[in-house]
C-alpha cells in the first residue's frame, strides 16, 4: 500500500446518468481503517441510490479498498491525490459535485440511515435554506456508544433557525450546544460552497466553523437540527483533537491551523459587511484560538488588548470554561513554563476521560 499515491480520479459519470440531489464528500487523510464503513453508511441511506453521488477524496492508494469502491458503481467516484489541506479537499470535491446539496463525512464517522431523507424534506420545504447542521451521537473505535461524550459536547435539545439577516441572539445557545461543530453533520447547498470557493480553498482546519460562518454571510436560512443523524467516532486519532498520550504537539499544530483559518474567515466576513452574527462568531473563534495557542505554547505571545476582547466574548457566549481560559492567561504571564505544563495536562486529561465510556463525569475545559 502506498502512503501517498499519484493523482488519480475515477471516470466521470456518463451524460445519461441521472443528476443526483446529494453530493457526499468523504475525506480520508492518512487513515483508512474506517473508510469503507463510512461509505457504506451513505450507501445504506433510505433515499434512492440515484439521488446520491459519493465523492471519496483520499491521499493514499489501497488496492483492496479501491477495488471495493470501484465495485459500488458510477455513483461512487474516487479521487486519490496528495491534497495538503481540508479546504483544498473540499474545493476539489465542489468542482466535481453535481448534486444540489453538498454533504460532508469524515472517514471515521457515519451517517445514520435516515439522514438524507430527513435533509431532503428540510431543503425541499424551505427554498431559502442554505445550511443544515444536525445533531449526532458519539461512538468509540469499535462503534460502541460513548454516553460520557454528551457531558463534554451536549447536543441541541430542539431545532433552531436563523433567518436571512438575523442577528446574534441565538449565538449563546449555539455555543452551549456545539451546534456548529463537526463537518460530518453539516450539509449546504452546493452553490453556496462554490460562491465562497476562494476563501474555502485557504482553510487549513475547522472546516465546520468555516462553513457555518460563510453560510451566515450568504443571506440564507441556517438550521441547527436536533435530530441525531450522525455517529461521531471518538478515538485516539480523532480529527476533533489529538487525545492520545504524547499527542500534545499535534494539538498545538491543529490550534495554529485554526488560528490561520480564523484570519481567512475574518476576510470573508469583511467582504460581506453587516452580518453581526457572522462577525461575532468569526471573531470569537479567532480570539479563542489565539488564547489556546498562548496556553499550549510557552513561546507564544498574547497582547493585553486581545485578552480584554476575549473577556467580552466570554460575556455573550456564557460558557464557564472560557472564564477558566481567561484566568489561565494571567497565570501564563507570570509563570509561562509551569502554566503551559499544567494547562496541557488538564486539557488532554479531560478530553481523554470524555472519550472513555467509563469517564468520571463532565470534563473540565
Amino acid at each position: 500500500m502506498n502512503d501517498v499515491a499519484a493523482d488519480t480520479t475515477s471516470a466521470a459519470p456518463a451524460a445519461s446518468d441521472p443528476t443526483p440531489y446529494f453530493s457526499v464528500l468523504v475525506t480520508a487523510y492518512r487513515r483508512r481503517q474506517y473508510l469503507r464503513e463510512a461509505v457504506q453508511s451513505v450507501l445504506d441511506q433510505t433515499v434512492p441510490r440515484s439521488d446520491v453521488e459519493i465523492l471519496v477524496v483520499k491521499d493514499f492508494a489501497d488496492p483492496e479498498l479501491d477495488a471495493w469502491l470501484a465495485a459500488q458503481g458510477p455513483s461512487v467516484r474516487t479521487v486519490t491525490e496528495d491534497i495538503p489541506g481540508i479546504g483544498q479537499m473540499l474545493v476539489r470535491a465542489l468542482d466535481l459535485a453535481r448534486g444540489e446539496v453538498f454533504c460532508f463525512l469524515d472517514d471515521d464517522d457515519r451517517f445514520r440511515p435516515g439522514k438524507l431523507a430527513g435533509l431532503r424534506a428540510l431543503f425541499d420545504r424551505d427554498a431559502a435554506l442554505g445550511l443544515v447542521r444536525n445533531s449526532y451521537g458519539a461512538i468509540d473505535a469499535e462503534g460502541r456508544a460513548v454516553p460520557t461524550w454528551e457531558s463534554f459536547r451536549p447536543q441541541p435539545p430542539f431545532s433552531a433557525l436563523w433567518g436571512r439577516g438575523s442577528g446574534p441572539l441565538l449565538l449563546p445557545w449555539l455555543y452551549r450546544y456545539g451546534g456548529y461543530i463537526n463537518e460530518s453533520t453539516i450539509s449546504l447547498r452546493t452553490a453556496i460552497g462554490r460562491r465562497w470557493r476562494p476563501w474555502l480553498d485557504r482553510v487549513t482546519a475547522s472546516c465546520d466553523v468555516s462553513l457555518f460562518v460563510v453560510a451566515l454571510v450568504s443571506d440564507v436560512d441556517v438550521r441547527v437540527e436536533s435530530e441525531r443523524w450522525n455517529d461521531y467516532r471518538v478515538h485516539a486519532s480523532t480529527s476533533h483533537v489529538a487525545i492520545a498520550e504524547g499527542q500534545e504537539a499535534l494539538d498545538l499544530r491543529d490550534v495554529q491551523k485554526s488560528l490561520a483559518t480564523a484570519e481567512v474567515l475574518a476576510e470573508a466576513v469583511a467582504s460581506a459587511p453587516g452580518h453581526a452574527a457572522a462577525f461575532r462568531m468569526s471573531e470569537s473563534f479567532r480570539l479563542e484560538s489565539r488564547v489556546v495557542a498562548f496556553l499550549l505554547d510557552p513561546q507564544a505571545r498574547l497582547p493585553f488588548a486581545e485578552w480584554l476582547r476575549f473577556g467580552r466574548t466570554i460575556l455573550w457566549r456564557q460558557q464557564a470554561y472560557l472564564g477558566t481560559l481567561w484566568l489561565y492567561c494571567v497565570r501564563r504571564w507570570l509563570r509561562p513554563e509551569a502554566t503551559v505544563r499544567a494547562y496541557r495536562a488538564r486539557r488532554h486529561g479531560d478530553l481523554r476521560r470524555s472519550a472513555s465510556a467509563a469517564g468520571p463525569g463532565p470534563p473540565q475545559p
